[in-house]
């Protein structure tokens, strides 16, 4: 005997063709014991188009340094990565000191995503950093230097944990807003975006 469990919904495939008869006795699951959070935050719509000069290159469009993507967690390093180039930045880099005795995995698809082994010994004011996506077990140290000396961040998963862990880090991240250093955090549920030390920066 056959049997199929369909999820939420019934699929056209269980009903045509040769579904029928390889589905055997048919399941529908309606999961209605799960209920979907009422969402907290809304998309704002689509950005508008880039308007880029004719004498114009990759250099005057931007440079995003992502800062994550330890060993088993190269993916959203390269996730944040890749949607950076996809929206216009114009030189994408991804900090990877645990590649620095080789290069890339060659699965992945890093072109034109250039790797940096070390932390750059001076950041120009334009310059984005995306810290915390896969960044695993940073030292306190490195997230004070993050924090220190980014011009503009973007906090996010690791960061924000290492943040919500010292109470240090979390001054030093308060502190750039009085430096007039734009900060971004994207936590989500699992995140502690609720402990005192973590508050939009408004």
């Amino acid at each position: 005997r056959k049997d199929t469990l369909a999820m939420l919904g019934m699929s056209v495939g269980l009903w045509t063709n040769q579904g029928r008869d390889r589905s055997g006795q048919i399941w529908l699951s309606a999961c209605d014991a799960v209920q979907a959070p009422s969402p907290t935050a809304h998309l704002i719509g689509q950005a508008a188009p880039l308007a880029r000069t004719h004498c114009s290159h990759k250099g005057t469009h931007g440079h995003v340094i992502v800062v994550g993507g330890n060993l088993g967690m190269q993916g959203a390093a390269l996730l944040a990565a890749r949607s950076a180039l996809t929206h216009g930045a114009g030189i994408v880099h991804w900090l990877a000191p645990h590649l620095a005795n080789g290069d890339a995995p060659t699965d992945l698809r890093l072109a034109p995503i250039q790797i940096m082994h070390h932390w750059p010994s001076t950041l120009r004011g334009n310059e984005v950093v995306v810290a915390g996506c896969g960044a695993g077990s940073m030292t306190e140290s490195f997230w004070h230097e993050v924090l220190t000396r980014a011009p503009q961040l973007v906090l996010d998963a690791d960061g924000l944990n290492a943040v919500a862990q010292s109470p240090a880090l979390s001054d030093r991240l308060k502190q750039r807003q009085h430096r007039h250093q734009p900060t971004v955090i994207t936590p989500h549920p699992p995140e502690p975006v609720n402990t005192p030390m973590l508050r939009p920066l408004g």
